[in-house]
């Protein structure tokens, strides 16, 4: 077939195409028979990012530079709201909240902390601390305070949850 359609490079470079995607495909297999997926489980219905849907992700392809731009400022801006309030909660614990979080954030929040962690004065610390308990910061007295990454996995439940209130219709 290759010799009607007179394409003799690729009839010559055909066998090496074959062998490569075979080793490829044995590859493969083997990868997917260690990973013990579950039955009925393929790694097109597997969900590989737990806080982003696999169709977000596929919506994220990176394919322009304007995508990119955006999604580089987009994580720019979490990112430091982030280290903002970390370090905002450590300089001046005692802030005004309403600097920082929304009314919306704070009554969820004022909710999730456990009765012997409410104190009479919600400052700064106390929100900072209760976001921080969402993404699992232990809070004992020997703890340091807490870091990026137990806020920024905290806001990211604190959003979760301002958003079902908002559903629900508090």
């Amino acid at each position: 077939m290759l010799n009607d359609l007179r394409l003799p490079t690729i009839k010559t470079l055909w066998p090496q195409f074959a062998e490569q995607a075979d080793r490829a495909h044995r590859r493969i297999t083997r990868h997917l028979a260690q990973a013990h997926l579950p039955p009925g489980k393929t790694m097109d219905s597997f969900d590989a990012v737990p806080m982003i849907s696999k169709a977000q992700v596929e919506e994220l392809r990176l394919a322009t530079a304007d995508r990119l731009a955006n999604c580089i400022a987009l994580c720019c801006v979490v990112a430091w709201r982030v280290s903002w309030l970390t370090m905002l909660s450590r300089e001046a614990p005692v802030a005004n909240p309403a600097a920082v979080f929304t009314d919306d954030e704070r009554h969820p929040l004022e909710h999730a902390t456990p009765d012997r962690k409410r104190m009479a004065t919600h400052d700064l610390e106390f929100y900072v601390k209760a976001v921080a308990r969402l993404g699992g910061y232990l809070d004992r007295a020997s703890d340091p305070p807490p870091g990026t990454t137990v806020i920024w996995r905290g806001l990211a439940q604190l959003a979760d949850l301002v958003e079902g209130a908002r559903i629900v219709g508090r």
